[in-house]
């Protein structure tokens, strides 16, 4: 739930009957880390984690936190040309989405997409579009070598 307040446990009640008409087939909801709610009554809950970084103590006192193994695969990426930068446009979505959905077939989903991802594309489009209107909250980073 998107809200520009808090939303009471009454009010997703609300929102989740109305999400459950007869026509939904499945509703997944993920919970955010910053207003954990209780799942609806009779909810199947999948657990999952997030991972939340401060990003303003800058990229130093970040590293410092990051585990041996990953610090060490970061160096393992310097040394082997791996680059990181912000997605310009379009055309960067559009090929970060094209290995995102070859990196689904290789998990096993052959159309690109996971079991409720339907309509992935419309979600990074939908993202590209918030970046482009709120270009310092939201941003696609791309990792690359040689370019690609």
């Amino acid at each position: 739930i998107i809200a520009d307040g808090p939303v009471s446990p009454a009010e997703a009640a609300q929102l989740y009957r109305a999400a459950c008409g007869w026509r939904t087939l499945r509703l997944r909801l993920t919970e955010s880390p910053f207003a954990p709610m209780p799942a609806p009554a009779g909810a199947v809950v999948q657990e999952d984690s997030t991972h939340i970084l401060r990003l303003g103590v800058g990229f130093d006192a970040l590293f410092a936190g990051f585990s041996k193994s990953q610090q060490a695969h970061y160096r393992r990426g310097l040394r082997r040309g791996v680059t990181v930068r912000r997605a310009a446009d379009m055309d960067d979505v559009r090929a970060y989405f094209a290995v995102y959905q070859a990196t689904l077939r290789r998990w096993g989903a052959g159309d690109g997409a996971l079991p409720g991802t339907e309509e992935p594309w419309r979600r990074f489009a939908a993202g590209a579009e918030l970046a482009a209107r709120h270009p310092g909250q939201v941003a696609l980073w791309l990792a690359e070598v040689a370019g690609r």
